[in-house]
């Protein structure tokens, strides 16, 4: 299901027109040259059956100017992407649909030193297609 989703956001032409540069697949950056760029962060995950099950993911959007404006045009595309996917399958699973559950407020991250918003999804997917 990782695979499926940093794909699904990586290949995004709308994301690389709005300006996106680079995906990042998990927070274990240290030091992105990007100045603008997403973060996927996985949190929970509750099984249901076998290997299927859901998982929260976090979709931070950060920009080393402050544009929040951008940065929401780029959220609710990424937003658009999550919620009107299904079935996609990846090199480690299927994505089969994601649920919105919100967004932050205009932040700010002090180790990127990037002004940052995020999207939250449930997704639901596993190893088998």
């Amino acid at each position: 299901m990782r695979a499926a989703i940093y794909s699904l956001l990586r290949e995004d032409e709308v994301l690389r027109g709005l300006g996106v540069e680079k995906v990042y697949a998990s927070p274990g950056i240290d030091t992105p040259k990007e100045q603008f760029f997403l973060v996927m962060r996985w949190l929970d995950s509750a099984p249901a059956f076998q290997l299927v099950g859901t998982r929260d993911l976090q979709v931070w959007v950060h920009k080393k100017d402050m544009d929040y404006f951008l940065m929401g045009m780029v959220i609710q595309r990424i937003k658009e992407l999550m919620t009107s996917t299904t079935h996609l399958q990846g090199s480690d699973g299927v994505f089969r649909q994601a649920a919105w559950t919100g967004d932050s407020g205009d932040l700010r991250d002090d180790g990127f030193r990037t002004f940052t918003q995020h999207a939250g999804f449930r997704c639901n997917g596993g190893t088998n297609g």
